[in-house]
């Protein structure tokens, strides 16, 4: 697989292949590549999204997490209904919601929006998502 410097990450990461529901296809990617290929400069920018349904388990994943980054949990692991956010410097490079629904967007906006949030707020399922984007 080609190795990529995402301009939302940072650091090379693996170019993957795999389609979501609400992703880029394969064939998106693709054709940015031919494109480039063929003297273009565009930047494929969008986030890698990732889902899954096991069992009495739903998740969902956005964003480039990283090794190095600090996890911040806004839920209960113990019920297993909760949303993880990878950060790094105090912006959230990556964000999960495991058995919460309808949220995916929020976690979109805020991976995206790049901006320095405070962790304790991150936590805090009194602050609705859509306010810390």
């Amino acid at each position: 697989m080609p190795r990529v410097t995402p301009p939302t990450h940072g650091t090379r990461t693996t170019a993957g292949t795999c389609a979501s529901s609400t992703g880029p296809t394969p064939s998106t990617k693709r054709i940015n590549a031919g494109r480039n290929a063929a003297g273009n400069r565009d930047i494929y920018a969008r986030l890698p999204y990732f889902f899954s349904d096991q069992y009495d388990l739903g998740m969902e994943y956005v964003g480039y997490g990283d090794a190095g980054d600090h996890v911040t949990v806004r839920g209960d692991l113990a019920t297993r209904e909760f949303v993880a956010f990878w950060h790094r410097d105090g912006v959230v490079t990556a964000a999960m919601n495991v058995n919460t629904w309808d949220v995916v967007d929020d976690l979109r906006a805020i991976v995206a929006a790049r901006a320095p949030t405070d962790p304790t707020r991150l936590a805090d399922r009194d602050v609705p998502l859509g306010e810390l984007r």
